[in-house]
């Protein structure tokens, strides 16, 4: 006997969820975010690819009535990227490259170019949960109350710490910069 129920459902989730549209919305933000927390466009596309290859073969287990698609992509996001690291636990630390690997850094402004890696360095020495939430978002792009669902925290305490780190971060610049 057919279980009919779990066709059902798995036609509704098809019917209502374009997986197209979905893969082209979530990859820009998911590769951004990857890029964020390793700073190797190589390992982003491999962690972003491996990310939105669960999220296919567990699409049955979505459910909309908990959080939207990005969101629950984001999820799992952070699960392949905990797992990428506890697999180069002792890569870790070489993460964030300190010297421009492209011959295109004459192309940009000096000054702007420095900015960057110095600022590059101070995410690198944040604690994880402080480079977890700046890579959220400002790399996937989320805003406060996807964050906050994603790691269980309230709106306004995602929004607090972030206000907090950008501004430490700031602060290092301007002492850096002088």
């Amino acid at each position: 006997m057919k279980n009919t129920s779990a066709l059902t459902i798995f036609n509704t989730l098809q019917k209502n969820l374009d997986w197209d549209d979905i893969y082209q919305s979530t990859l820009p933000d998911l590769f951004n975010y990857f890029l964020y927390r390793t700073r190797d466009e190589k390992i982003a596309q491999d962690l972003s690819s491996i990310t939105l290859e669960r999220a296919w073969s567990n699409k049955l287990r979505y459910r909309s009535d908990l959080a939207s698609v990005q969101s629950w992509i984001f999820g799992i996001a952070r699960n392949v990227f905990k797992e990428y690291l506890r697999e180069h636990r002792r890569n870790a630390s070489k993460l964030v490259p300190l010297e421009p690997e492209d011959s295109q850094t004459d192309l940009f402004d000096r000054n702007k170019f420095d900015t960057k890696i110095l600022l590059k360095r101070l995410i690198a020495m944040l604690p994880e949960k402080e480079q977890e939430l700046i890579a959220l978002k400002y790399g996937a792009g989320l805003n406060n109350r996807e964050i906050a669902k994603l790691l269980h925290l309230s709106e306004s305490n995602v929004g607090t710490r972030l206000f907090r780190i950008v501004e430490s971060l700031r602060k290092k610049m301007e002492v850096d910069n002088e």
